[in-house]
């Protein structure tokens, strides 16, 4: 036996072993089996002790991960370092020059699961939060650090503050400076979810399969089709929360008639603009069309 295979098998000998991770045993797995490319002698996944516990150990230690994460004390550091550590170990099967295609595929597979779960747990949980009628600071902190991983931030924000808005302020639309005291509150505290629409968008508008894990189809395609589609993608979080706004101003006002209704909109739309809650013309001229849309209707 020459030395080289000597050195081998002592290598493949790491694999027989009780792992502690499931991500150490991926680390090894592929160091191991590029290692193999120099001898006819190859150790496979099946013939391996460990493997039968594998899958679900790497399962049960990603949904301990996140329960402890969304449960107790949204540990930001821990969590992220734990899943960017998984897309480091997914990555490094394609560097090696040699290695398993069916386990990289297990891995990545049973890592998106774990995705999956934890969108799932953090929508849960940010329905609780938004369950209450006062919204602080220190309670938008955490939704923010629970939306920081892997999650579709804009529409639970969107959906779970229209909610809030209906509950609570539909009665106050036609009072203007209660209206717009409570836009502008909301706007400066949407600077934290900007804040994170930016990193989303910085991070992942241009790895495509990695956004593929993690948004659903739909929204893809808003980031990668038509210019009509890039633009609303685009939009900040506070200004895809206006744009649904603008509807149920609408809605409330039609309880007028057509001239007035059509009135009052427009002066909310202006009022709106001097006061500073509307900046971007995209969302003012959406609600300037559809108050047209009243009159139309009416002649119609």
């Amino acid at each position: 036996m020459t030395p080289l295979m000597s050195s081998i098998i002592e290598i493949q000998t790491r694999l027989f072993k009780d792992f502690e991770s499931p991500l150490d045993f991926i680390e090894t797995y592929i160091e191991v089996f590029d290692i193999q490319k120099h001898t006819p002698y190859k150790v496979f996944l099946e013939t391996v002790p460990y493997h039968e516990k594998f899958a679900q150990q790497f399962l049960n230690e990603m949904f301990i991960i996140i329960e402890k994460y969304v449960s107790h004390n949204f540990d930001i550091y821990e969590i992220s370092s734990y899943f960017e550590k998984c897309e480091r170990i997914m990555a490094s099967f394609g560097t090696k020059e040699f290695f398993d295609e069916d386990f990289c595929n297990v891995c990545v597979e049973i890592y998106i699961k774990g995705i999956t779960y934890l969108i799932s747990q953090i929508e849960h949980k940010i329905n609780d939060i938004l369950e209450d009628e006062t919204i602080s600071n220190d309670i938008l902190l955490k939704v923010y650090k629970m939306l920081y991983c892997y999650c579709d931030s804009d529409r639970l924000i969107v959906e779970g503050f229209l909610i809030s808005f209906k509950a609570h302020y539909t009665t106050k639309i036609e009072n203007i400076n209660i209206f717009s005291s409570y836009l502008l509150s909301f706007k400066n505290k949407m600077r934290l979810f900007d804040d994170l629409h930016d990193l989303k968008e910085s991070k992942f508008k241009y790895h495509t399969l990695l956004l593929r894990k993690l948004l659903p189809m739909n929204e893809i395609n808003t980031l990668t089709i038509s210019s009509e589609k890039n633009k609303s993608a685009s939009l900040k979080v506070f200004d895809k929360f206006s744009l649904i706004l603008n509807e149920e101003i609408i809605k409330y006002f039609l309880n007028s008639e057509p001239e007035a209704a059509y009135l009052k909109t427009m002066n909310i739309a202006s009022e709106l603009i001097l006061c500073g809650v509307y900046q971007n013309c995209f969302v003012l001229e959406d609600l300037k069309v559809k108050a047209s849309k009243i009159l139309d209707n009416k002649e119609a």
